[in-house]
């Protein structure tokens, strides 16, 4: 009964009216395209440029987090460095994801492939149920519940 209304309610957050926060809908570019180690269901360009600096020390937080803990599931981890916000959405309902350095990296590198060095983004896998997110400060500043940084019934809290 309980994994019922769990699937009926995650079916219904995903009919809601996405945010901008939201999965990436456009779904153009192909995993076939994509070649590497994240099997990419779409990426989300949204526009604003990233400090590069701040960038690189915000994945380097993350990977850092990550040789020590993994994100549990349903949860969100975030590095947050000067104007730059680096994130991942763990969707998955009951693995615990790591942050593995090469693929953080890899995320980092297919975003700035499509949307432009240094600019913001998303790469979701839906495959793997993981969003990987780089935003600046100001989107995410007014964010009060951390649910609305990832895709729609994906993550219940901030780890």
């Amino acid at each position: 009964m309980r994994l019922s209304l769990l699937a009926i309610l995650t079916c219904i957050a995903g009919l809601t009216t996405p945010s901008p926060l939201s999965p990436p809908s456009n779904n153009n570019t192909t995993t076939q395209e994509l070649k590497g180690m994240i099997p990419v269901t779409s990426i989300e360009c949204t526009a604003s440029d990233l400090e590069p600096d701040a960038t690189r020390k915000a994945r380097a937080e993350l990977v850092k987090w990550g040789e020590d803990h993994m994100v549990p599931p349903k949860c969100l981890r975030r590095a947050e460095v000067r104007d730059t916000v680096w994130y991942v959405c763990n969707c998955k309902l009951t693995y615990a994801d790591p942050l593995p350095k090469d693929e953080l990296q890899k995320a980092e590198e297919l975003l700035f492939k499509k949307c432009g060095p240094f600019r913001s983004g998303a790469v979701w896998s839906r495959e793997w149920d993981k969003m990987y997110k780089i935003l600046p400060t100001e989107v995410v500043a007014n964010v009060t519940f951390p649910a609305e940084m990832c895709p729609p019934g994906c993550v219940f809290q901030e780890c």
